[in-house]
């Protein structure tokens, strides 16, 4: 996203461009003064940033637009049209819930371009889940969902397992480089695929990276 809308610049396209930043906080705003230096050289490319979870030093108006999530509303809201081009990257979830309401309004599949954060489908990690063994020790119960659902071999996160079965955690890099899908655990332990650049804070997870040692609960 970043490298289309800097060729968009430096080729100073005059394309009417939005872009719609969704992030947890101000501590995620990634690239914030290169893209408010961006828009303000290319006036035609137009950024509206949401914060979900601001941080009492986050500045409405100043460091972003509006509190909340991408979604049918917000794009009816900022766009002149929903019949547009779009390109949209981050998790399954949002994507397909973006994209299932562009549709709906009429615009054509063909007009909307996606990009996982994930290395892989999540229909495709939900077929192997269906023929994988699982284990009834190791349960993970989402409490906010009401879910109580076993671990499988085949799961390859905590993440992934909500995902599948419906729960909406938010995150970003699928990582555990970014923060944005710490969760409080509220009961057991997990343990981690790979060292990750977050810690998480005392009695939280990163969903992204976990996988449970023991029946776990997550406040989800």
């Amino acid at each position: 996203m970043i490298s289309m809308i800097n060729g968009l610049c430096q080729t100073e396209s005059n394309r009417d461009v939005y872009f719609v930043f969704a992030l947890r906080h101000g501590g995620d705003h990634v690239f914030k003064k290169h893209l408010h230096s961006l828009t303000t050289y290319c006036p035609n490319i137009r950024m509206y940033v949401l914060y979900e979870s601001p941080r009492p030093q986050d500045v409405p108006g100043i460091d972003f637009d509006q509190i909340g999530r991408i979604d049918g509303p917000l794009l009816r809201k900022i766009l002149p049209s929903l019949h547009l081009e779009y390109y949209i990257c981050g998790p399954s979830g949002m994507m397909n819930a973006i994209s299932e309401t562009l549709m709906n309004e009429g615009v054509p599949q063909e007009k909307i371009r996606t990009e996982s954060f994930g290395p892989s489908s999540l229909s495709f990690r939900s077929a192997l889940a269906a023929e994988a063994e699982t284990f009834p020790e190791l349960t993970v119960t989402f409490a906010k969902s009401g879910k109580t659902i076993p671990w499988t071999t085949q799961t390859p996160t905590v993440l992934e397992l909500a995902e599948m079965n419906g729960v909406e955690i938010s995150s970003g890099c699928r990582y555990g480089d970014c923060g944005t899908c710490m969760t409080r655990l509220l009961r057991g332990t997990v343990t981690y695929l790979h060292p990750t650049d977050v810690h998480p804070d005392p009695g939280m997870c990163l969903p992204c990276s976990c996988k449970p040692e023991t029946a776990i609960e997550l406040d989800a």
